[in-house]
């Protein structure tokens, strides 16, 4: 292991000089590189990313100590050390999280290299700074189709912990855009926060700002628009592993204004 370790440390190295030298780019060059990508290491190491344009990662890993990880992060093309329109060869930080072993939850190390035939990905992470990889990953689809976002849409739940859930509904373009609704309880009140227009990262994640609405008293007719309020109290994530699983990520700040930052792996309900 301490091999790979020492060639991510190289790559690093000639990543920084590499990007002290070269013109910034803002796009990955080549088009058969950004998409989604899947594979396995002779290890049972797993890995499914989606690596948008600007470099932009998301993805899961998957493989002993590894149950629940999903990242995101960036291998920016300013900093590439090849990017033309045969190959890509990038390197920078990615944040892991949702591990069930949570000394696994921490920053990490990326490098990606990547023909548009296939990619290798390697990730160094973890207490001690572990590095592994997978390499002749292989594309599936794109990380835009509108496909592999379609199922993601229905009910979700935490294991174990009836009373509160997740909502996610899918707009009827191609775009998909996700508009989610957070039913929890502050206190013993229930509470909804809303996430009108989500954005798509990948196929596998979506982000938005979530809100506190106030309206007019259901029993009260009629209906007074004046008395809406609409106010942004955070954030959402949702990061999916699977058509049936997935990790949330919410941050809202509380009554005292505190930000509460809240992880929970999710399941879709089935009907």
């Amino acid at each position: 292991m301490g091999q790979y370790r020492r060639a991510l440390s190289a790559a690093a190295l000639s990543l920084l000089c590499a990007f002290a030298a070269a013109p910034a780019a803002a796009q990955i060059v080549a088009a058969g590189i950004p998409g989604h990508w899947e594979g396995t290491s002779d290890t049972g190491f797993g890995v499914t990313l989606d690596l948008l344009g600007d470099g932009t990662l998301t993805g899961t890993l998957s493989g002993p100590g590894l149950t629940g990880c999903v990242f995101d992060g960036s291998v920016p093309p300013s900093g590439a050390v090849q990017n033309d329109a045969s190959a890509y060869d990038a390197f920078g930080l990615v944040l892991v999280f949702g591990c069930a072993d949570r000394t696994v939850d921490a920053p990490g190390l990326a490098l990606v290299r990547a023909t548009p035939g296939e990619l290798s990905f390697t990730i160094e992470i973890g207490t001690n700074g572990a590095a592994r990889f997978v390499e002749g990953m292989r594309r599936t689809g794109d990380a835009n189709t509108t496909g592999l976002r379609q199922l993601k849409g229905g009910m979700w739940s935490s294991a174990g912990e009836s009373g509160w859930g997740l909502s996610v509904a899918l707009g009827g373009t191609a775009e998909r855009t996700p508009f989610a609704v957070l039913f929890v309880y502050s206190g013993t009140s229930p509470t909804w926060f809303v996430m009108p227009s989500g954005a798509w990262t990948g196929s596998s994640r979506f982000d938005g700002d979530l809100f506190a609405t106030t309206g007019t008293d259901w029993r009260t007719q009629p209906f007074d628009p004046r008395s809406v309020t609409v106010t942004k109290v955070g954030t959402l994530s949702m990061t999916f592993t699977s058509d049936t699983g997935a990790t949330l990520v919410y941050e809202i700040a509380d009554s005292t204004g505190t930000t509460r930052r809240i992880t929970k792996a999710m399941q879709k309900q089935q009907f």
